[in-house]
């Protein structure tokens, strides 16, 4: 027996995949997350899923911990070491403001100004060394950091990306201060890139998060070998790939949006399995909301991404919009009479009201459930049954007695509070980056979304929405999807003129030789490596560059500025009206080790697991300020070629698909289900 277990670690379940790859069966479900120690429940269902763990290969692991410890405050003391005169570029940032029209607003770094320290060292632009750092003068500020409690140095200096030797220079004094190696970041090292606000808070981002993520990351291993287990552990990064856990401290910066990445992932590898080649991604979940979009079946990049106001990281990202409505998320009405929903969530502990642990705040699960949208007796998750007479409560005390509405309409209200911000999400996703929604169809996952799906559809007129065969647990199908990756970047900032092809390749094969022996410690075998290489190129007086891919070894000089003409023109349309020279800024190198694949349409189902919820019955449901009689189906129950029509209810094991009025269910040629209305 040959097991592969997907894992997706949310802040109310977590999610798992467990795939036979000589039957091809995959078991599904969700257990409830851990929010002291995320890594309980994966060493949990690693000894409750397979007889004998040592028979699970391979374990894929998507997280949130590096997120929440950026939003909650949870990373490591750090301190900073910087060139004098940048003690505060962290809090100058690009002299944005939290609201752009507002007069309030307020910002604290990761690493506070009395441990941030200057020293008198400096590289110019071009890699010259004007002063090198004194032994003395870092040697004392290293012995200061210790005093206010850091845990990690984070060194950035001006123009390190041209010329690292002053911070290496500074790394080898701390080392002989005593300074733990592993608590030492270099930003040339993790971000040889020019713009050193960026640079400097991805350093610290990295740092902040290293020992947090090496714990959990020792932990969950640590677990697995008691529990017998010895499959290969592998996290997912921001990008949509993969990388070893044991190298996860390495590259905590990249496991920022590891979860909602995966679930990108497997809507790709759908799409192109079901021809579906542009999608907008609709993963709602216990706390959050994340959407994506797809253009001709591929995830969209993004180089810089912010993860909360004045903290950018700039490491290559799946360009994921994440906003704090999910299932968990609490209703509230503020002192003026105004209904909210979210951030705030009820998370695992203590949960919704209806999960009957003492939770008593209204959240959006409590409102589908007293609207009967979903089955008291069908919960999703480790959970016998929800308790209705909790969530009448907790919404007629919190939401409709203050709001002067009976329940049913307090519990419409919620739904269409938390609709209206996903929708915003939604827009902000597709037409704020040019896209029209209309042209694209929905693809709905994670255990909200098919429940909220056509409404937010009809919202942006979205014709077509796709409901996947495992939408519950999509984001651990991802986790097994996705490649093994590392992305690198060098800032060289050469005028044209200079441009030597000799010398652009010397730097580009040694970013392969690095990612070749990344993936090969990974174990991964040099037939399976997949090299793309890329540069980042800008007309003179410009600031943002435009990125060339696919550099072949054999192009000239004149060809890669004829490809860069070609591919500009496709893109703008038009030259810049004054084009004056080119200037190579960046160079580029993708390297992706190429994992086996799962057939996603010839995936059986466990025969246990077909079979719950294998009823057909009616139920009452509060719609639009009526109470209505509607069929309740397993998704079994669904022909290929046959419609069913709304208001429906339709039931699996990892979560509950809503049809509206007016609308129709039906199967695709792949078993997808497909909304429509």
């Amino acid at each position: 027996m040959s097991l592969r277990l997907g894992i997706d670690t949310g802040g109310t379940f977590t999610d798992y995949v467990l795939y036979d790859s000589q039957s091809r069966r995959v078991s599904i479900g969700k257990v409830r997350s851990n929010p002291y120690d995320p890594s309980r429940p994966v060493v949990g269902l690693v000894q409750d899923l397979a007889a004998d763990p040592a028979t699970i290969d391979v374990l894929v692991y998507g997280t949130t911990v590096a997120t929440n410890a950026i939003l909650q405050r949870r990373g490591a003391p750090s301190g900073l070491i910087t060139t004098r005169g940048f003690r505060d570029v962290l809090e100058l940032r690009r002299r944005d403001r939290p609201n752009l029209f507002g007069l309030e607003g307020s910002f604290e770094p990761l690493i506070p100004r009395d441990r941030r320290v200057e020293i008198d060292e400096r590289t110019r632009y071009d890699g010259s060394i004007l002063r090198q750092p004194d032994p003395a003068e870092v040697g004392a500020a290293a012995q200061y950091l210790k005093s206010k409690g850091a845990e990690v140095v984070i060194v950035s200096l001006l123009h390190s990306y041209a010329n690292p030797a002053n911070e290496r220079a500074i790394r080898e004094i701390l080392v002989a201060a005593g300074w733990p190696p592993d608590r030492i970041v270099l930003s040339s090292v993790l971000l040889p890139e020019w713009r050193e606000f960026e640079r400097t808070s991805t350093a610290v981002v990295g740092g902040y998060l290293m020992p947090l993520v090496a714990d959990h990351v020792h932990s969950l291993q640590t677990g697995l070998r008691r529990a017998g287990c010895h499959a290969d552990v592998f996290v997912v990064q921001s990008n949509g790939g993969l990388v070893a856990a044991n190298l996860g401290e390495q590259f905590a910066v990249n496991m920022i949006l590891s979860g909602p990445a995966a679930g990108v992932v497997a809507a790709s590898s759908l799409g192109e399995a079901a021809r579906y080649h542009d999608l907008i991604t609709f993963d709602m979940g216990g706390t959050s909301c994340d959407v994506s979009l797809l253009v001709d079946g591929e995830p969209i990049l993004r180089e810089e991404t912010r993860v909360e106001f004045g903290i950018p990281v700039r490491v290559p990202m799946v360009d994921v919009i994440t906003i704090g409505a999910g299932g968990g998320s609490i209703a509230w009405v503020d002192p003026g009479g105004f209904l909210h929903v979210g951030p705030q969530s009820a998370g695992a502990d203590p949960g919704p009201a209806c999960y009957g642990r003492r939770g008593e705040a209204p959240t959006v699960t409590d409102a589908n459930l007293v609207l009967g949208r979903i089955d008291s007796r069908f919960p999703i998750g480790a959970l016998d049954e929800f308790d209705e007479e909790a969530a009448f409560s907790a919404i007629k005390t919190r939401v409709a007695q203050p709001l002067g509405l009976d329940v049913y309409r307090a519990a419409e209200a919620i739904l269409q509070v938390v609709n209206a911000r996903m929708t915003g999400a939604l827009r902000q996703v597709s037409v704020e980056r040019g896209h029209d929604p209309a042209e694209f169809d929905l693809l709905a996952y994670g255990g909200g979304g098919p429940l909220h799906a056509m409404q937010v559809a009809r919202a942006l007129a979205v014709r077509r929405t796709i409901v996947p065969q495992y939408p519950g647990v999509f984001s651990a199908l991802g986790a097994l999807l996705a490649d093994v990756r590392h992305d690198f970047v060098r800032t060289v900032n050469w005028a044209w003129k200079s441009v030597d092809a000799v010398h652009l390749w010397a730097i580009l094969d040694e970013q392969r030789a690095a990612g070749t022996q990344l993936l090969l410690a990974e174990g991964l075998d040099a037939s399976q490596i997949e090299i793309v290489y890329a540069a980042d190129i800008i007309y003179e007086g410009q600031t943002h560059t435009f990125r060339l891919e696919g550099l072949e070894r054999g192009w000239s000089i004149a060809d890669l500025k004829r490809q860069f003409m070609s591919q500009y023109l496709q893109r703008f349309r038009q030259l810049p009206p004054s084009a004056t020279s080119l200037r190579l800024v960046n160079l580029r190198t993708h390297v992706r080790g190429v994992r086996p694949k799962i057939d996603l349409l010839a995936l059986q189902n466990e025969p246990a697991q077909q079979q719950r919820n294998a009823i057909n019955e009616s139920h009452k449901l509060y719609f639009d300020g009526r109470m209505l009689e509607v069929p309740v189906i397993p998704r079994s129950a669904l022909q290929p070629g046959r419609r069913e029509q709304g208001p429906l209810v339709i039931q699996q094991v990892d979560t509950t698909i809503m049809v509206e009025p007016g609308g129709c269910a039906g199967l695709d040629d792949f078993g997808q289900i497909v909304l429509e209305g």
